[in-house]
């Protein structure tokens, strides 16, 4: 399995030549399966043009790709390491997302994995500046599972109140 760090494939989704495979069906808004590829390095992944999104009653229409950049960009400043990839840029539908393509088992979700403590991890309040977002030499496998610390948000409600 060919490992790169996280910061390289963010420079290759935002700088790497961009091929659409085809249109995945089952997505609310329009998304594509993608090749991004920089010579022999080629990585799957999804994009996502902003004039294809389906506008949101509490969102301003649009702002789609902004905000999944932004819950990128929390998670990595955070460390929770739960949301691929991301970058915003222009391919042949204007500007979207470019997310790392991660592949998924469907049966592994939310309610499979309620229980179990290895996806635990301990409360801390992180101040959320550009110097501290660590992704730039964390070592990801192309083929690494994000998921979500289902409990870490319960947890962190209760602790406010």
């Amino acid at each position: 399995m060919t490992e790169m760090t996280a910061g390289e494939v963010l420079q290759l989704l935002q700088n790497g030549t961009v091929e659409i495979e085809g249109l995945l069906p089952w997505s609310s808004n329009y998304a594509f399966l993608v090749r991004v590829c920089d010579g022999p390095v080629e990585v799957g992944a999804v994009y996502k043009p902003r004039r294809g999104e389906r506008p949101l009653w509490d969102f301003a229409q649009g702002t789609l790709c902004q905000r999944e950049l932004a819950a990128f960009v929390v998670s990595e400043a955070l460390g929770w390491h739960i949301v691929p990839p991301t970058v915003l840029r222009d391919a042949q539908h204007g500007p979207g997302t470019i997310q790392l393509y991660i592949d998924h088992d469907p049966a592994r979700h939310y309610f499979t994995i309620e229980g179990d403590t290895s996806f635990r991890t301990p409360v801390s309040y992180t101040h959320l500046g550009a110097d501290d977002i660590g992704h730039r030499q964390r070592r990801l496998p192309l083929s690494a599972e994000y998921h979500s610390p289902h409990d870490r948000r319960r947890r962190q409600h209760r602790h406010r109140r």
